[in-house]
């Protein structure tokens, strides 16, 4: 047996908050999605005989139970590695087949952690999975083959804008780390996959891959299917295999938004979806340029993008040029300022022109603030709403952004950006 080869695996962590939630949160606005983060999952360049030897018992049994708080939510016996020097304390696998009624859930993480997930409404008050509709089908799609694509998903009516689709709870969850080599990583989460129940496990297995090295199977499927999740303040992977049906596009006609207390990641349309239409979610920012979205996607996922606006990479790179005048000039709060609601308007309308109605929240608050800027209360009051549901709907409850929107409809006039325009009525 010899050493493997690195490969890299791209963490689906899609959008975080607004770079502010204070009163200047747009003086310099930033571009609201975040690009990729890229680990090396093999960061061992041991031998042969060291990786024998590590992975000879690379699983024991946890000598001190009693860590865990009761009640006990874990339906088999937590087992742990050794402790290794960048996680706090050792990894263990936590798994529960009785999770969100029998579908279960594995969960590789700390002991600490894991009784902070222990704790979490997801696990102490089940009722809310069910009244919340999570881990119910829907009947509006189907998965099938589609050409050049693999698996994707159908709609199998018509689905208006803003409907759920889809939300399930993980099958697994990973504390991100780089310090075990791969073999190692690999035996730690095929334990954790093997303790699902039967559905659940075999839902995972027919997952696709981009690696074809067998004996890191259980890597390759995470590394093409993960999502970023954060549990007690630590980052996770995160394994919805429903999910992982629906395949990228760069206009997106759905959007996702992960529920860390639920631990659940709900999918709603984004606009009118047709019978037969594919739903996509975007695997990346779609504000980036065309060269840069198709390298992701080519490096992290194998994949060359033929979207419209990748194959119109000339028009849709020149459109985002323009969104991003837009949105400096609308984040420009000096004396020379020319924002004004219609510059944000315009903004808006070239948002919806690329398809990316998914991601209207940041120019739904340009529009926000501008029109307060000018003393349009109503206008602003208005934007604010749409703005605060496009958070909600991309970021979460949890997310920043929300305070300020929140604030601009309590009181606009007592909002910092009122009449702040150097043409606002007097």
């Amino acid at each position: 047996m010899s050493p493997l080869p690195p490969f890299l695996a791209l963490l689906l962590a899609l959008p975080s908050t607004l770079c502010a939630a204070s009163a200047i949160i747009l003086h310099n606005q930033c571009h609201r999605e975040l690009k990729l983060q890229t680990h090396n999952l093999f960061s061992s360049k041991a031998s042969t005989e060291s990786l024998t030897i590590e992975l000879a018992d690379p699983i024991i049994p946890d000598p001190n139970p009693l860590l865990f708080s009761l009640p006990w939510p874990w339906t088999q016996a937590p087992t742990c590695i050794a402790p290794i020097p960048s996680v706090p304390s050792r990894l263990c696998v936590f798994t529960s087949s009785t999770f969100a009624d029998g579908r279960g859930i594995s969960i590789v993480t700390t002991p600490e952690l894991a009784r902070h997930a222990a704790s979490l409404p997801a696990f102490t008050s089940p009722a809310l999975l069910r009244s919340a509709k999570i881990n119910e089908p829907t009947n509006l799609w189907h998965s099938t083959s589609i050409p050049g694509k693999g698996i994707g998903s159908l709609a199998s009516q018509a689905i208006p804008p803003d409907t759920q689709i889809l939300s399930h709870t993980p099958a697994f969850i990973a504390y991100l780390e780089h310090a075990l080599p791969s073999l190692a990583r690999e035996a730690l989460w095929h334990t954790a996959i093997s303790r699902l129940p039967t559905q659940t496990r075999q839902s995972f297995l027919d997952l696709s891959y981009v690696h074809q090295d067998p004996r890191v199977r259980t890597q390759a499927i995470v590394q093409a299917n993960t999502f970023q999740l954060t549990l007690g303040g630590a980052n996770h992977l995160a394994i919805f295999p429903e999910t992982s049906r629906l395949n990228h596009d760069c206009a997106p006609n759905a959007q996702y938004v992960i529920d860390g207390e639920m631990l659940s990641h709900t999918v709603r349309t984004t606009r009118q979806v047709k019978e037969g239409e594919e739903l996509g979610i975007a695997y990346t920012s779609p504000l980036e340029k065309a060269e840069v979205r198709r390298a992701r996607m080519r490096e992290g996922f194998g994949f060359e993008c033929g979207c419209a606006r990748c194959v119109d990479q000339e028009r849709s790179d020149e459109v985002l040029k323009r969104i991003e005048e837009l949105q400096n000039e609308l984040g420009n709060w000096g004396a020379g300022s020319r924002g004004s609601p219609e510059m944000a308007e315009r903004l808006v309308e070239l948002y919806m022109q690329e398809g990316l109605e998914g991601f209207l929240d940041v120019p739904f608050g340009h529009a926000a603030l501008a029109c307060n800027a000018v003393g349009d209360v109503e206008g602003a009051m208005r934007w604010a709403e749409r703005a605060r549901r496009a958070v909600l709907g991309k970021d979460g409850r949890d997310a920043a952004a929300l305070r300020v929107w929140r604030e601009v409809l309590r009181d606009a006039r007592r909002h910092w950006s009122y009449k702040r325009r150097p043409n606002s009525d007097a």
